[in-house]
């Protein structure tokens, strides 16, 4: 019998990564934005409004932004299950 916790097939450096992202999401001031990626010219960043209730995650490249999901914005520690 081994003492190793089970494989549940999840990379666990994965999912420090997410939790990570999503405090630093969840950590963004009314009108703040954080960068997400960058590579070969592109850029992602979450931004939140000014008064704080939309997300937007923007893909820049050169001249270009795209917005390519926006969503509301109450943290992702307040929602309610049930």
């Amino acid at each position: 019998m081994s003492m190793l916790p089970e494989d549940d097939g999840e990379d666990k450096m994965t999912t420090m990564k997410k939790q990570t992202l999503d405090q630093r999401i969840d950590a963004i001031k009314p009108g703040g934005s954080i960068e997400l990626s960058r590579s070969n010219g592109t850029t992602v960043t979450a931004e939140r409004s000014g008064d704080g209730k939309t997300l937007r995650f923007v893909r820049s490249s050169g001249d270009t932004s795209t917005v390519f999901r926006t969503t509301s914005f109450n943290g992702w520690n307040t929602a309610k299950v049930g």
